[in-house]
């Protein structure tokens, strides 16, 4: 189906490409719209479980005057029941900021082996990254941080 698409694949492609007897398919499936339903379904609620990646922000001071830092923490979790690898985590500087400095959290969650963190020089504005080797297992959590001067 995902060669052909959907409406030109016909119940004997499928029979051949799964090697099922007809009296077989209709024991499942009342007709090809019900099977695509299933793989669809069945497909959906994989990708989900894959990456259910949740992220938490807070600021240390909900309050502050120019020249002041802030201090960002990310939380992230695994909420899905799967390992999420090739973890990157991506933030920027607030408006009326600049980046100060970023850090991985420390300890790492056991089985994420290395943090490398991509940002703007001290005093400029732009993306930070945070990107991570080994796998995030499912209901761990980790942080990372950074720091901005208000402008």
């Amino acid at each position: 189906m995902h060669v052909q698409g959907v409406a030109a694949t016909t119940i004997d492609d499928v029979l051949a490409a799964s090697a099922t007897s007809k009296s077989q398919f209709y024991q499942h499936f009342d007709d090809k719209s019900e099977l695509v339903y299933e793989v669809i379904t069945m497909r959906a609620d994989e990708i989900l479980s894959w990456q259910r990646l949740r992220l938490e922000k807070v600021v240390d001071k909900a309050t502050a005057l120019p020249g002041a830092n802030l201090t960002y923490t990310v939380t992230f979790i695994n909420d899905s029941t799967s390992p999420i690898s090739n973890l990157k985590v991506s933030d920027s500087t607030p408006a009326y900021t600049t980046f100060v400095s970023a850090a991985c959290g420390s300890p790492l969650p056991n089985s994420l082996t290395a943090c490398a963190i991509t940002a703007p020089t001290v005093g400029q504005t732009g993306a930070i990254q945070w990107t991570y080797t080994g796998s995030l297992a499912p209901s761990q959590t980790g942080t990372v941080t950074f720091v901005v001067k208000i402008q």
